[in-house]
């Protein structure tokens, strides 16, 4: 166990947002001083994003039909995969379908 900081003060907590997101700390709770843990209710998760550009390196399934879209990045000249999506809808797997072409004979 242990003890979690507390605070009603909105500047404290979003300090504490900052300094622990590089501690790897992915967000806050906010909930009221003296609520108890009720699952689904009253408790209220406030998630940190980073984001990051990537290249749409690639995809998994047919280009017509993707089923999931391959993210990389440039590390210094060389194109790494750094992740994936999870599994498109339907409705984006069309709409990515729509707009995807081979790649030509140079595509890292």
């Amino acid at each position: 166990m242990q003890l979690s900081p507390a605070t009603a003060d909105i500047a404290e907590a979003r300090e504490w947002m900052e300094a622990f997101r590089a501690a790897g700390v992915e967000g806050l709770v906010v909930k009221g001083a003296s609520s108890r843990y009720v699952a689904g209710r009253g408790w209220v998760k406030y998630k940190t994003r980073e984001t990051v550009e990537v290249i749409a390196g690639g995809v998994i399934g047919p280009l017509k039909q993707p089923e999931v879209l391959i993210a990389g990045r440039y590390r210094g000249s060389e194109l790494v995969q750094v992740g994936r999506t999870v599994p498109l809808s339907p409705e984006q797997s069309a709409a990515l379908g729509a707009v995807l072409r081979k790649a030509k004979r140079d595509h890292p």
